[in-house]
C-alpha cells in the first residue's frame, strides 16, 4: 500500500450501519478510493474500526458498493 495515504488525508468517506437489536446507528468511515472494480464495487483503503473513537490505526481493504462511498 501507498504510504502516502492516511486517515488525515483520506479522501472519501464510507457509510455504515451498526445494527443494535431492532435500531442501528449510522456512522461514517474515512477511506481512500484505490480502484473501480469492473462490477461497479469499489475498492477502499478503509481507517477506523466502526465508530469507535481513537482506532484510526486500524487499515483494512474492503470492497463495497459505490452508493455507499461520499467524496468528503
Amino acid at each position: 500500500m501507498n504510504d502516502l495515504l492516511s486517515f488525515e488525508n483520506a479522501t472519501h468517506e464510507l457509510e455504515c450501519r451498526h445494527a443494535i437489536g431492532s435500531h442501528g446507528k449510522t456512522y461514517y468511515m474515512r477511506c481512500h478510493v484505490l480502484k473501480k472494480m469492473s462490477d461497479g464495487r469499489l475498492k477502499l483503503r478503509v481507517y477506523g474500526e466502526r465508530y469507535w473513537k481513537d482506532k484510526r490505526d486500524v487499515v483494512r481493504v474492503r470492497y463495497v458498493d459505490a452508493w455507499r462511498v461520499f467524496e468528503r
